[in-house]
């Protein structure tokens, strides 16, 4: 009896050309943003080998020692020179060139990103921030979800009246077991659904922009910018339709003690090249093109100092990984996007983060929100228990979340329940 023949996988091969002689398309397959069309589309990748070749292509001068395959002889190259980022204004992207030996990639500073800052007319306020340890100056009032709170009989809902009361309260609270091993200086569920009097109130609609310069417990002095960009329509649209697009509960601190919902998009991890999974869901891509192709061109034209130095500590981290055509590529105002909605958390310290931080804050119904703050609860402006910066549709902030504590304050969107508020961070997360 005859052996029954093995069957053949015949699998469909793209034909080599003369004129494409290094292209093969293998089984995977990529997206890619279409200007024309407005969307993402699908299409099949190149093979392994002929990505291994384009990037021995862009970075020849930086390869291993060539082998001779015919006679089996090492050429050892010349030693590699660093390579450095800069910003090509007639491209408008950043482009790789290597250095000359005096020059290291650890030296390069924003200035090699040749975005140039303009004239900024704003008001200065002077202001200290107290150690964690003496403060919080502006306590919280609601302790309804922090776990080593015991709640009086005469305070069912937890939210406490008295600002004395208060500041025991959340002095007891720091070091409680819930909260005492936290690296990022908070005190978990403790919610400002009430500001205190006392507290330093800032609005940039009425005073336009505004800087606040901090002096730290170290010493250190750090600013803190505020503006408004309500003119930026086509930008605050884009946000508010990316926050409705999101549609589950959240992928960032959803364990932390906070309420609303927080979403990393982009790049988890840029260096190993891990991504947010909330990206892949429908209609995600396109709408975090629309947020990151109108924050980009809004941050290079008006906020080029935050645009730099987010770009330059991205570049840090990772000369081979490609950066995501959602996020803008090379060209946009980073790898990664905080995107959060109707979010209340508590004070804290941004300590993983590699720059500053710069947010746009919009909402859906405009107007509507009340008690919306970004409060900074240890920091002083002329004996001031705190700081509170009025929220608004089109409120632009950027600050040093690793120096200066930080939270958003609880808001009340409106009678309207199908209102929300949201807010856009960009920088060098983690």
């Amino acid at each position: 009896m005859l052996p029954t023949p093995r069957r053949q996988n015949h699998r469909r091969t793209s034909k080599i050309t003369s004129k494409t002689p290094h292209i093969a398309y293998g089984r995977n397959v990529n997206w890619y943003y279409d200007r024309g069309e407005d969307k993402f589309k699908c299409r099949r990748s190149l093979s392994v080998a002929v990505v291994a070749k384009a990037n021995a292509d862009k970075f020849k001068h930086r390869l291993s020692p060539l082998v001779d395959t015919a006679t089996k002889t090492v050429t050892p190259q010349k030693k590699a020179l660093p390579l450095q980022y800069y910003y090509n204004k007639y491209k408008d992207k950043f482009e790789v060139r290597p250095t000359s030996p005096t020059v290291m990639t650890e030296n390069v500073t924003q200035h090699s990103l040749s975005l140039q800052e303009p004239t900024r007319q704003a008001a200065i306020y002077h202001s200290v921030q107290c150690d964690y340890d003496d403060g919080p100056l502006l306590p919280p009032s609601n302790f309804r979800k922090c776990p080593d709170y015991h709640r009086p009989s005469t305070c069912n809902d937890g939210c406490v009246q008295s600002k004395e009361e208060a500041s025991r309260i959340v002095q007891r609270l720091k070091h409680g077991k819930a909260s005492c091993g936290t690296h990022r200086k908070y005190v978990v569920g403790a919610f400002y659904e009430e500001i205190f009097d006392g507290c330093f109130m800032l609005d940039a609609r009425n005073e336009g922009p505004l800087d606040l310069e901090v002096k730290l417990a170290s010493g250190e002095v750090t600013t803190v910018k505020i503006d408004t960009a309500c003119h930026e329509d086509v930008m605050l649209e884009s946000i508010v339709q990316l926050g409705i697009t999101m549609k589950n509960n959240g992928n960032v601190r959803d364990k932390s003690g906070d309420e609303g919902a927080m979403f990393g998009l982009g790049h988890r991890d840029f260096a190993r090249d891990i991504i947010y999974m909330p990206m892949y869901e429908p209609g995600v891509s396109t709408a975090m093109a629309k947020v990151s192709r109108a924050v980009g061109t809004f941050m290079k034209e008006t906020w080029p100092c935050e645009y730099n130095e987010i770009r330059h500590a991205e570049l840090q981290k990772s000369s081979t990984t490609e950066p995501l055509l959602q996020m803008g590529g090379w060209t946009g105002p980073g790898h990664t996007m905080m995107l959060s909605r109707n979010l209340t958390n508590s004070a804290h310290l941004d300590i993983y983060d590699k720059s500053r931080s710069f947010a746009v804050w919009a909402e859906k119904a405009p107007g509507q929100a009340k008690n919306w703050f970004f409060v900074m609860p240890d920091v002083s402006i002329d004996g001031s228990t705190g700081v509170a910066i009025q929220l608004h549709h089109g409120c632009v902030i950027s600050w040093d979340g690793r120096l200066v504590r930080h939270c958003t304050s609880k808001t009340d969107v409106g009678a309207d329940n199908d209102n929300a508020v949201f807010a856009c961070m960009f920088g060098s997360c983690g």
